[in-house]
C-alpha cells in the first residue's frame, strides 16, 4: 500500500493556508471600510453640528474682538513686552 503524504506538509498546501489568511485578513479590512462608509454621513453632520455649536458659543460669549493681548519675548533684552490693542491703537507696556 501506499502512504498518503501529509496534507500539512505540502508547499500546495502552505501556499493554500497563506492564501486563505490573506482573504480572511482582505475580508475584514472590507468590512471596516464598509463601516466607515455608511457611518462618514452621521460623523459629517456630527462635525457640523459642533462647528455650530462653537461659532454660535463664540458669538455669543461677548467681548470684543479688538480686545487682544499679546505677550512677546524680546531675546535680546530677555523683557517681556506686552501689546495690547484697543479700539484700533496699539499700547506697549513692559512687564
Amino acid at each position: 500500500m501506499r502512504r498518503r503524504p501529509s496534507k500539512s506538509g505540502t508547499p500546495l498546501n502552505a501556499k493554500q493556508d497563506e492564501l486563505a489568511q490573506r482573504e480572511s485578513q482582505l475580508r475584514d479590512q472590507m468590512q471596516k471600510l464598509e463601516r466607515m462608509i455608511a457611518d462618514a454621513p452621521r460623523v459629517a453632520e456630527e462635525k457640523s453640528r459642533r462647528q455650530r455649536e462653537e461659532l454660535l458659543a463664540r458669538a455669543t460669549e461677548g467681548g470684543s474682538r479688538l480686545d487682544v493681548s499679546m505677550a512677546l519675548h524680546d531675546n535680546a533684552g530677555q523683557t517681556k513686552v506686552i501689546l495690547r490693542r484697543r479700539g484700533g491703537r496699539c499700547e506697549k507696556s513692559a512687564a
